[in-house]
């Protein structure tokens, strides 16, 4: 749990290192507590010059929902999944990334 958010029903993956920040792999996995629903969720990066990534309303209320995606992220950091129930509550987990830069080496 962090910043107040249970992260219970929340399940990130993110690669631990990641050589190339213009597509990192992110899916997520979330599952509403019993008697509510899903409503909306937010992927943010707070270190990237715009840092919500994604804002999605659903069209139907879930209990479940499973979503992959590839991001791009500015810097290494903890990319954050947060979702808003039907009783107004959010849920938020969070998953670290190290972002590398690649390099090309010549002979010389």
């Amino acid at each position: 749990m962090a910043r107040g958010l249970s992260g219970t029903g929340i399940d990130v993956t993110l690669p631990p290192l990641a050589d190339n920040s213009n597509a990192i792999p992110l899916q997520f996995t979330l599952l509403a507590p019993t008697g509510k629903k899903l409503i909306s969720f937010e992927i943010i990066a707070p270190e990237n010059p715009n840092r919500v990534i994604l804002k999605f309303k659903l069209g139907q209320a879930q209990s479940r929902l499973t979503f992959s995606t590839r991001i791009r992220l500015a810097t290494t950091q903890e990319v954050w999944v947060l979702a808003r129930l039907s009783d107004g509550k959010s849920l938020g987990r969070s998953a670290h990334t190290v972002v590398t830069a690649t390099a090309c080496f010549d002979e010389t």
